[in-house]
Order: C-alpha cells, then sequence, then structure tokens
C-alpha cells in the first residue's frame, strides 16, 4: 500500500480568486454544488476535509483550518491536519487534482480510502476496530516469560538430538551468479529406510536439525549405481541453479504464474563407516507431476507455464541452452534436464541439438508464449536471438498496429471495446484512471472486485507510482501481462 496514491478530486471552480471572509482559494469546499464524491458531515454541507470548522459553522469538521481564522487565533486542536497550500495541489490540463498518498500507516491508509468514497462508513469504522485491536494484540506483554531453558518445550528436531538420532554431515551449496561453491556443517537425521526409488536414484526423509519444525522436512537422494563419479551430483545441484536463474528472469517477465526451482545442495556423511554422498532439496508436499520430459514428451494436460517456460529458456539463453524435464508439486520444480547447444555438460541427459530439436517438434506455442514475444523458430546459438517485441506505449486515441494486437492476443473489436470502457469510465478525462474511477472500469468490463483487490490492483499496475492506471498499464495488465 505504501506505493499507492489514492486521488483526491479538488474541482477548480475557485481557481480565479474568489474567496469567502477573506479566505485563500484553498479554504472552503470547491464543491458547493454537491458534486463532491467525499462524505459530508450529518446536517452539514460542506465536505469534511476541504470544509474550515470554525468560518463556515461547521466544527465537527476534521478539514484545515483557513489561514483567516488562524490569524484570529482560533487555530490549533481544531484540526490534527496541516494546512492546504498550492503545493499540495498538483496542476494539469484538466484542472487542479490533490495526490494523497498512501503509506505505512495502515490507519491513515483507511482514512484515504474513506474520503475517497472507496469504503463506506460502516466498512471504514469496522476495518478500523479491526486494525486497533490488532495492534494492541501485538503489543500485548508476552503472557510470562520463562525464567530459565527447561521451561521452553522440546520441538521434534531437539528430542531427535536428544534421542541421539542424528549425524553431522557436510553441506555443499552452489551460488550460480558467482559460480562458487561453500562447505558448512549440518545436523541432519536420516530415515533408515526409503521412501521412494526411481530408475536411477534411491529417496530418504531426511530432517535438518539446525531448522525450526515445519521448515527441515527434505529429502535425500543416492545413485542405485556405487559406481557413479562424485561429481555427477555436483553437476545435478549446478544444473538446478542454472534454471532457478531462468526462473527468476522468466518471472521478471510478469507470467500469470510464477515458477520457481527448489533449492538443491550436497550432504556427505563423513560419520558413517562408509562415507556416503547425497543429493538433498525441500520435500515437496502435495501432487507430483512431471510436465514434460528431455526428449519431446508433453503430459496430457499440456499446461502453458511449463511448456512456455521451456520456450523462453532457450531464447534468454540465446540458444544456448533448453531445459526440458519439468516435474514438481504445482510450478515449483525439481528435477530438471538441460540441453545445450553445443551438447557438453549437464550430465548424461544432456542430448544436445537433438534434444532442442525434440522439444520444438511437440511444442505449440501457447498464449504465454506469446505475451513473451516467443516464436516457434529454433534459435541458433550461433547467430543472435531477436528481442521479443513489447510495445512501447499503448494509446486509446490512436489504432494499434498488427503487431501490438498479436502481442496482446486480441483483435481490433477488442480493443476498441477496452478503450470505450476506458473513456467512460475516465470522469474527468485526463487520460488516466484513479481510484475512485477504477470500479466503474472493472464493472464496464464485467468485473466485480471488492475494495482489497482494487488497493492491491492499483499497486500492481500502476507501475510509474503517480496514483492512476494509465490505458497502456490498464491493458497491460487486462490481457495478462502484468500479475495480479
Amino acid at each position: 500500500p505504501s506505493l499507492i496514491s489514492a486521488s483526491i478530486c479538488h474541482a477548480n471552480t475557485m481557481s480565479q480568486g474568489a474567496s469567502t471572509g477573506g479566505q485563500s482559494k484553498w479554504d472552503t469546499c470547491h464543491h458547493l454544488n454537491g458534486a463532491c464524491p467525499c462524505p459530508k458531515k450529518k446536517g452539514s454541507n460542506f465536505c469534511e476535509h476541504h470544509c474550515c470548522p470554525h468560518c463556515l459553522g461547521d466544527k465537527s469538521s476534521t478539514a484545515p483550518v483557513c489561514s483567516g481564522c488562524k490569524n484570529k487565533g482560533l487555530g490549533g486542536a481544531a484540526s490534527p491536519r496541516k494546512e492546504h497550500s498550492q503545493k499540495d495541489v498538483k496542476k494539469g490540463e484538466k484542472g487542479g487534482r490533490k495526490r494523497v498518498p498512501l503509506n505505512k500507516n495502515e490507519e491513515d491508509n483507511l482514512r484515504v480510502l474513506y474520503n475517497c468514497g472507496v469504503l463506506s462508513k460502516e466498512e471504514y469504522e469496522a476495518r478500523l476496530q479491526n486494525l486497533r485491536e490488532k495492534q494492541n494484540k501485538i503489543l500485548e506483554k508476552s503472557h510470562r516469560t520463562p525464567k530459565n531453558c527447561g521451561e521452553i518445550e522440546n520441538g521434534v528436531c531437539t528430542q531427535i538430538i536428544l534421542g541421539g538420532e542424528c549425524e553431522k554431515v557436510f553441506k555443499y551449496t552452489f551460488e550460480y551468479r558467482s559460480k562458487k561453491w561453500s562447505k558448512s556443517a549440518l545436523l541432519v537425521k536420516i530415515d533408515p529406510k526409503p521412501f521412494e526409488e526411481g530408475a536411477m536414484r534411491v529417496a530418504y526423509r531426511m530432517r535438518d536439525l539446525t531448522k525450526s519444525d515445519g521448515h527441515d522436512d527434505f529429502v535425500a537422494k543416492v545413485s542405485k549405481n556405487k559406481n557413479d563419479p562424485e561429481e555427477m551430483y555436483f553437476i545435478d545441484a549446478e544444473m538446478q541453479a542454472l534454471c532457478q536463474y531462468f526462473a527468476e528472469e522468466y518471472n521478471k517477465r510478469g507470467p500469470p504464474k510464477t515458477v520457481d526451482f527448489v533449492e538443491a545442495f550436497i550432504i556427505e556423511c563423513f560419520e558413517r563407516p562408509e562415507k556416503t554422498v547425497m543429493a538433498c532439496e525441500p520435500y515437496l508436499k502435495g501432487e507430483y507431476k512431471k510436465y514434460s520430459n528431455n526428449y519431446g514428451y508433453v503430459s496430457p494436460d499440456d499446461r502453458n507455464t511449463p511448456q512456455s517456460f521451456s520456450h523462453f529458456t532457450h531464447y534468454i539463453s540465446n540458444g544456448r541452452y533448453i531445459v526440458v524435464d519439468i516435474q514438481g508439486v504445482g510450478d515449483n520444480y525439481t528435477d530438471p534436464q538441460v540441453h545445450s547447444a553445443d551438447g557438453k555438460g549437464f550430465g548424461k541427459g544432456n542430448v544436445g541439438k537433438d534434444g532442442i530439436r525434440r522439444y520444438f517438434d511437440t511444442h505449440r506455442c501457447n498464449a504465454i508464449c506469446k505475451m513473451l514475444g516467443l516464436t516457434d523458430k529454433i534459435v541458433d546459438f550461433k547467430g543472435t536471438a531477436e528481442r521479443p517485441y513489447q510495445p512501447e506505449h499503448l494509446d486509446y486515441n490512436s489504432d494499434p498496429s498488427d503487431a501490438d494486437l498479436a502481442f496482446l492476443g486480441i483483435d481490433k473489436e477488442q480493443f476498441k471495446y477496452i478503450c470505450n470502457s476506458f473513456k467512460t469510465s475516465d470522469a474527468d478525462g485526463n487520460g488516466e484512471i484513479s481510484l475512485q474511477e477504477l470500479p466503474k472500469l472493472c464493472r464496464c468490463l464485467g468485473m466485480t472486485l471488492g475494495t482489497d483487490q482494487l488497493v492491491k490492483l492499483m499497486h500492481n499496475v500502476d507501475r510509474d507510482g503517480n496514483g492512476e492506471i494509465s490505458f497502456h498499464e490498464f491493458i497491460m495488465w487486462w490481457t495478462g501481462h502484468v500479475d495480479f
């Protein structure tokens, strides 16, 4: 919320120097015609956030005291707010507009939303009471401070340590950006029997006893073939770190769903009679699915996100790599395979250009591929990949190009319909949608959003932080190019 700005309307009906009783043009309500969208005090004709409580006779107003009343010594306790000044108002072609930023003070944020008319009086009071109850609970003193360590109940991990069912291991982690390995020590408990077995590896449940309960559940995998070199484990961890880098780049493009690769690391069980090396990662809870393999297979449900991610890795690496064998729980992935154009590195599963070709033989570009500006053309690593098309600025007064429409994934009629809805909702005609105008725009397009969703939408879509949403910002969100 601290990044949002809510716009409160100030009409410029008194901008020619009109005044009442020597007041400046910012001292009185600017909406004497009753058009002000902000709530009025009961029994009063004036907006509480504009009207001087002294000279206009509305003593219940919480508005700033005018300069004339201040000079007469009537200021002070009547209002906690600062007096308006011309610096508070940002002038525009269509008149003055005061921007009130939402900040870290949640009570002030609620007040702004109430003054904007986004919250009703009942909603405002209920939310304010709920907020204060939460704040009071946080500030309450601890129920009882322990007198010694023995009073703290043992968790599962501490019980395991006390029972002596643990072992010390060395942990090896790889940082992709620095390309460096680091070594540390862990205290773990590894189940004696495997819970799962694949074609090449056996998997054991493992607890990392250095972590708190609920964050200590891991999987430790060891190769069935004892003759496999230790290097194989390190290659796989480096490959997964590369895939996480690709995932971060993919997520920066604002896809509908983000992706993530679990952290992979190596442990060395040096206390055992026969030293054992294992590949470890967090245990994924939920339904495990395999979306593709390393030779062109695509799962029957053919989800857009896993397939577009693989396609994206080929583009972002300029044709050098492609990440396949996508599997995991939801979009938390693990055990990927990388094909490289030169066929080098990344273990036995890397079949080079043949694997890249087999991916494109079965891949069909979906809506997310189009959103990212990707094509079904295989990039030759010796060449240079073209940057995907991105519209620089979309305007509802200009006709979109064919490239714009292809990028947005809509036709001319749909574009025109969104333009007309935007114009209809833009009450002041300044070319942007304020927090008050946003609900109407969403309704015009068949969507009804609650207050929390409106605030979240403003936060995510208002990329330049000016407190309003431009047509370009809105249509990029509406067509799925900005995550909500």
